[in-house]
C-alpha cells in the first residue's frame, strides 16, 4: 500500500499545476499507511527536489512535511527547525491558510515533543490565521486540538 501512495504521491506533485495542495493531501495519506517509514522519506526527497524554487508555498510544505516526518520518527529538534522554516517562509504573505497550515503544524511537532503549552501558542497562531480568512472548517479543527491540549480549561469555560 505506501508504493501505490509513493506513487499517486508523485503523480499528483509532478502532474498538477496547483501542486501545492496535493502535496499536503498526499504527504498527510503517505504519513497515514503502514510502510510509512520506508516511503516517506524518499517522497519528502522528492518533494523537495521538485519543489519551485520561487515557489514560497511549495518551499513552505516541503518544509511541513520534512517536518512531520522527522517528528515521527521523534527527531523533535531537526522537526522543530523546520517547522519554524515553513513559518518564516510564510509569514510575509498574505497567504492566511497556508500560514495556519504551517502554524498547525508546528504545533503538531510542538505537541509531539511534549512541549504542550509552546504547541497551544502555535495553535493559537493557527486558529488567529483561519479565523481571519474565516476558514471556519479549519478554525474548528483547531479549537478541537488546542481543547485535547488544554482539557482543564475547556472544563472550566462550560461550568
Amino acid at each position: 500500500a505506501g508504493g501505490a501512495q509513493l506513487e499517486r504521491w508523485c503523480f499528483l506533485l509532478t502532474c498538477n499545476l496547483q501542486g501545492q495542495a496535493e502535496v499536503r493531501l498526499g504527504g498527510g495519506a503517505l504519513a497515514q499507511t503502514g510502510a510509512q517509514q520506508q516511503y516517506r522519506p524518499r517522497a519528502v526527497q522528492l518533494g523537495r527536489k521538485l519543489a519551485n524554487q520561487q515557489d514560497i508555498a511549495s518551499q513552505a510544505l516541503w518544509r511541513q512535511v520534512k517536518a512531520l516526518v522527522h517528528s515521527s520518527r521523534g527527531e523533535h529538534v531537526e522537526a522543530e527547525r523546520l517547522a519554524r522554516e515553513a513559518v518564516a517562509v510564510l509569514e510575509p504573505t498574505d497567504a492566511l491558510t497556508a500560514q495556519g497550515d504551517a502554524f498547525g503544524d508546528l504545533a503538531g511537532v510542538l505537541a509531539a515533543a511534549g512541549r504542550a503549552d509552546e504547541a497551544a501558542t502555535a495553535f493559537e497562531q493557527a486558529l488567529d490565521r483561519y479565523e481571519h480568512k474565516r476558514n471556519l472548517v479549519m478554525a474548528e479543527r483547531v479549537r478541537t486540538r488546542l481543547a485535547e491540549l488544554r482539557p482543564s480549561e475547556t472544563a472550566a469555560g462550560t461550568s
